[in-house]
C-alpha cells in the first residue's frame, strides 16, 4: 500500500465519522425502544470505535466498488461516502443492540 492510497483510506475513515455519529444517534433512538445501550464510558468508547471501524471499512469498500464501476467523483462521494456507510452503521448498531 503506497502513501497516496494510505492517505485516501485515512481521509475516508475521517469522513466516516459523520455517518457513524448518525448511526449512533439512530442506535440511541432504538435504545429508547427497549434495547440496552452501553452505560459506562469505556463501553461507550469501545462501542463507538467498533462502529467507526465497521463504517470505515464499509466506506472504503464502497469507494473501491464505485471506482471499479466507473462512477464519477460526486456520485462516489454521495453514495460511497455517506449513504452506504450511514445505512451500514445503522444496521450494525441495531444488530449490536439486540
Amino acid at each position: 500500500m503506497d502513501e497516496k492510497m494510505l492517505r485516501e483510506v485515512w481521509l475516508i475513515a475521517l469522513g466516516s465519522l459523520v455517518p457513524c455519529i448518525v448511526a449512533l444517534l439512530a442506535g440511541k433512538f432504538l435504545a429508547g425502544k427497549g434495547a440496552i445501550f452501553p452505560v459506562l464510558a469505556g463501553e461507550k468508547l469501545v462501542f463507538f470505535l467498533s462502529t467507526w471501524v465497521f463504517v470505515s471499512a464499509v466506506a472504503v469498500s464502497a469507494y473501491v466498488m464505485a471506482s471499479i464501476l466507473g462512477m464519477d467523483e460526486e456520485t462516489q462521494t454521495t453514495v460511497a461516502g455517506f449513504l452506504v456507510p450511514m445505512f451500514a452503521g445503522a444496521v450494525f448498531v441495531k444488530h449490536r443492540l439486540k
